[in-house]
């Protein structure tokens, strides 16, 4: 204002202007990630092209697609997400055609459509997004991604839009420790996936198998060849990784 660059009213509008962003970004920023899909979708809407000018977004391709045999439903896509891909794709590959992932990244979508998975793009903790991200008949949803690593929604949030949006669906979704798969139960979830607990669990086969096949040889004087049961369990867990997919 000393240089007159600027005058009275114009301060007065940018002081007001600070003031009330000021405010409003503190109640935003606890729900910037719905804020930012809601805006990249309805962007996306605007900009999008066609499948014969080149675009390869997951609304042009995936909008109107009949989905009836996709009856699982993966809300979000992460690393345990991406494992079961690999070991479907290895182990009962005709299960990749029941498969829909719905994700807001898009750079997952290209791989794991070339290898028979759908997506959509889409903020999963909406309603509308989920209602209209699948046309058909859902039968299981999955969420396998734990409170600590979603942003901006819980798994009992996911639990209940689920159960809202495909009301006839199982749901499976995920815990970080047994009082909040406690809590899920009681919300209605179906099961409830705790990493720890199937870590625990395959431990105590591996190690239960161990001591068996260590006592049973050291009676018989056999020579001892643990080698053989890890091998088992390295082979039940050979990562068939879906490496073209960064997660």
């Amino acid at each position: 204002m000393s240089y007159n660059h600027i005058s009275e009213e114009t301060l007065t509008i940018l002081i007001w202007t600070f003031s009330m962003l000021a405010v409003l970004s503190s109640y935003m920023i606890g729900n910037n990630y719905a804020i930012y899909g809601m805006l990249s979708h309805t962007a996306r809407r605007i900009t999008r092209r066609g499948p014969k000018a080149g675009g390869d977004t997951a609304d042009s391709q995936e909008e109107g697609e009949d989905h009836v045999d996709r009856n699982i439903v993966l809300l979000g896509f992460h690393k345990i997400a991406a494992m079961l891909v690999a070991h479907f794709e290895h182990h009962n590959p005709h299960l990749l055609a029941k498969l829909h992932v719905i994700d807001f990244h898009e750079h997952i979508m290209p791989e794991l459509r070339r290898r028979g998975v759908t997506c959509a793009y889409g903020d999963i903790s909406s309603p509308d997004v989920l209602e209209h991200a699948h046309h058909g008949e859902v039968r299981l949803v999955i969420c396998s991604i734990p409170d600590s690593l979603l942003q901006g929604v819980t798994n009992l949030r996911l639990l209940q839009i689920a159960k809202q949006v495909w009301p006839e669906a199982d749901v499976i979704v995920s815990a970080d420790n047994p009082r909040q798969a406690q809590q899920l139960y009681e919300a209605g979830a179906d099961y409830v996936l705790r990493t720890a607990k199937l870590c625990a669990e395959r431990l105590h086969t591996l190690i239960s198998d161990h001591s068996s096949h260590t006592v049973h040889h050291h009676h018989v004087g056999e020579e001892v060849k643990l080698a053989d049961i890890f091998a088992t369990f390295k082979e039940k867990d050979r990562d068939h990784v879906l490496k073209d997919i960064p997660v």
